[in-house]
Order: structure tokens, then sequence, then C-alpha cells
């Protein structure tokens, strides 16, 4: 499969009415991309895969917000791009965090996270 059309179905899909059907689909889907990813990484680990994912992310939000910019779609496909974005950016922190060895590295990233706490 084409992950590329896996993720732009999935961003249709986030963009589209809240249906039983279609949060039936994003689940299927999630699993088809993630499973896609995996095979495709050969040899990444976990920790690298999940910033792989940030990248694409991020370009869907900025197309959506261009798009928001434009006044050609409404708020709620940039919001949700975002949150996409969000998920991705926490899942390469929790992967990050969960492969740390010593209380150092662990501090580390409570202070990275405490400071975008200050500019919020």
């Amino acid at each position: 499969m084409d992950i590329q059309v896996i993720e732009n179905t999935i961003t249709d899909l986030e963009n589209a009415e809240n249906t039983f059907e279609n949060c039936s689909k994003l689940a299927s889907l999630y699993i088809i991309r993630d499973e896609c990813k995996n095979a495709n990484t050969g040899g990444i680990d976990t920790t690298e895969s999940e910033l792989l994912d940030i990248l694409p992310a991020y370009r869907y939000y900025v197309d959506a917000k261009r798009k928001y910019q434009m006044n050609t779609t409404d708020d709620e496909a940039m919001v949700a791009t975002l949150s996409s974005l969000c998920v991705e950016i926490y899942e390469f922190f929790q992967t990050l965090f969960s492969g740390t060895d010593i209380p150092k590295e662990r501090n580390l990233i409570r202070e990275l996270i405490e400071k975008l706490q200050k500019i919020a």
C-alpha cells in the first residue's frame, strides 16, 4: 500500500464528520499506517520512528493552516491537523523518555517540558 494515500485518507477522515463509521475507518487506517511504517523502518528504533512521524504531521498542519488563512476551510480542519501533530510529538517524547537510563536524562526532558509550560 502507498503510505501517502493512507496519510491523505486519514487527513480527509479527520476533517470529515465525526461518525462511528469514520472513526472505525480511522482506527483501521492508523493501524495500517503504523504497521507499514514499522515494516519500512528497516532497523530504525521506536524513538527514531516516532521522530519521523512528526514532519509529515507538521506538513499537514501547515497546509491546513494555509487553507484556513486563505478562508478556503474552517478552523476545525486546522485544529484537527494540529491535534494529530501534537499526538505525534507526544508519542516521540514518550518513547524518548521511556528510553532513558538515568535520572539526569529524565531531568533534562522534564526541564524542557517546564520551559515549554512557561511560554504558554
